[in-house]
């Protein structure tokens, strides 16, 4: 049997997402940044150095320095973007929230403009807050549609819609991203492909690479009372047996669901 991940790792994973998208814009930030002194600029280079070793205090503390020192000055957004990331990579989403929108207040950058909010988004998505995480993602893909983060923000919008149990609307931001192959995101692609013909979530208990072993689960799961099934699914181009049972239009039924059979099932998860 493959485990299926528990809801701690995936938020985990979405962190780690979030995170590595912040390292991977940064340093272009950074590198348009208007020159303001070498002590100020060596002050922020650090702090970014420290975000990319996930020094996340170090950044937090360095940022705050240059924000101290240098508030009127034209990069200032860039360091509360940094901070805000810092303080996201520590888990104060509050303090990354407030520096986000700081953050967005004082740059007439698109994408800047763009990378804070789908950060935003983020939060809201893995805070459950999906109309919230509909509205920044939406937000970030028309401040700068040509952004390379445009590929997730268009994901993680297509997912809270269905999370909110808007099924169609879901659907064509699916199948733009598997149409522009993803960019070469080959996580999303592969993520996209599952999600794009689903019309409601189920309760997944176990991925076998036997069907004889699904089949056997399903039934001790029938006899206990839960009208369980067995699908098939393509990963890596092997052939996975899934055992499912349910229907359901939001995330939000689905996850209550999930809570009632999670001491029995510690490793059910919710799909797609």
């Amino acid at each position: 049997m493959v485990r299926q991940a528990n809801k701690r790792e995936v938020t985990m994973t979405i962190v780690r997402s979030a995170i590595s998208l912040g390292l991977a814009t940064l340093s272009l930030l950074l590198a348009g940044c208007e020159t303001t002194g070498k002590a100020t600029q060596e002050t922020l280079n650090n702090a970014f150095t420290d975000y990319s070793a996930r020094r996340f205090d170090d950044a937090e503390k360095k940022s705050s320095a240059y924000i101290k020192d240098n508030a009127d000055a034209p990069d200032v957004a860039e360091a509360y973007y940094l901070r805000g990331l810092a303080n996201y990579g520590q888990g104060d989403r509050a303090n990354a929230a407030k520096d986000l929108n700081v953050a967005l207040a004082k740059t007439q950058r698109a994408d800047l403009k763009a990378k804070s909010l789908r950060v935003l988004g983020d939060m809201a998505f893995e805070g459950r807050r999906y109309e919230q995480a509909i509205d920044y993602y939406t937000k970030s893909i028309q401040a700068d549609p040509t952004s390379r983060g445009d590929v997730h923000a268009t994901y993680r919008l297509g997912a809270a819609l269905q999370a909110i149990g808007e099924w169609d609307k879901a659907r064509p931001l699916f199948q733009q991203i598997i149409s522009n192959r993803a960019e070469g995101d080959q996580l999303l692609l592969n993520r996209s492909l599952q999600r794009v013909g689903a019309r409601s979530f189920s309760l997944q208990f176990a991925a076998f690479k036997e069907g004889p072993r699904a089949a056997d689960m399903v039934r001790d799961l029938k006899a206990a009372g839960i009208n369980a099934r067995v699908s098939s699914e393509l990963r890596d181009e092997v052939l996975m047996w899934l055992v499912q049972a349910g229907s359901y239009r939001t995330m939000d039924e689905a996850e209550f669901e999930r809570t009632k059979l999670q001491a029995k099932f510690p490793l059910l998860t919710i799909v797609p």
